[in-house]
């Protein structure tokens, strides 16, 4: 019997042809996987803050009796109430470039962040490699809200947010930690977790959106 097998123009062609369904998969896969870990990251900073406030709560009493801050860096008001619940590796409080936030951060649609570890304010490191960036004060029809931005790789990029930077709103009154815009439309949380927005209220974005990172 005569041996049959493949030419090589057939084996070439059979290869050109795996490569060229690997190269439009492949990076869609990446990107899924990649997502996944961004999404991952975002619950995994949630249940950090949610766990270390109800710390705070068993030892402090309810969130509505606390003291309220002094200002948006009370040290006082964080050693008593926040800082105590958290696995702390360093704390850099106001100063600058020491290692608890990214250098550079960034929104969705390219422009320089306002969270990165250049600024006064409250900065903690946490030992999973967690940033932690505290606001206290800002008061909305005389209730405490207290902004909370986590990186949630610490140093490791993106630094972009919506991806692994997350914006959340601590409610004092409420007794709740929620993410950032959820007072917010769906047309705005649309437009702010897009291409063309700066990224803030992705993480709301996520919730209403089954934890499906499509922007």
């Amino acid at each position: 019997m005569p041996l049959r097998g493949f030419t090589l123009a057939e084996v070439l062609i059979t290869l050109g042809i795996i490569g060229v369904v690997a190269a439009l998969t492949i990076p869609t896969l990446m990107q899924s996987y990649q997502n996944k870990q961004y999404v991952s990251g975002f619950q995994k900073a949630w249940g950090i803050l949610t766990n270390a406030f109800e710390l705070s709560e068993a030892h402090n009493g309810f969130a509505n009796t606390w003291d309220e801050p002094t200002g948006p860096y009370d040290e006082t008001y964080l050693q008593k109430y926040w800082l105590p619940y958290f696995n702390i590796i360093k704390n850099c409080g106001t100063a600058s470039n020491l290692g608890c936030m990214p250098k550079k951060t960034t929104y969705l649609y390219g422009t320089n962040g306002n969270h990165d570890d250049s600024l006064a304010q409250y900065k903690i490191l946490l030992s999973d490699g967690m940033g932690v960036n505290f606001y206290l004060t800002h008061h909305v029809d005389d209730d405490i809200v207290q902004h909370i931005v986590v990186d949630a790789n610490g140093s490791k990029g993106p630094n972009i947010y919506g991806r692994d930077i997350w914006w959340f709103v601590f409610d004092q009154k409420d007794r709740k930690i929620y993410p950032f815009g959820i007072d917010k439309t769906d047309e705005q949380i649309n437009s702010n977790c897009s291409k063309d927005g700066p990224g803030q209220y992705c993480g709301i974005y996520l919730v209403k959106n089954g934890y499906k990172m499509d922007y």
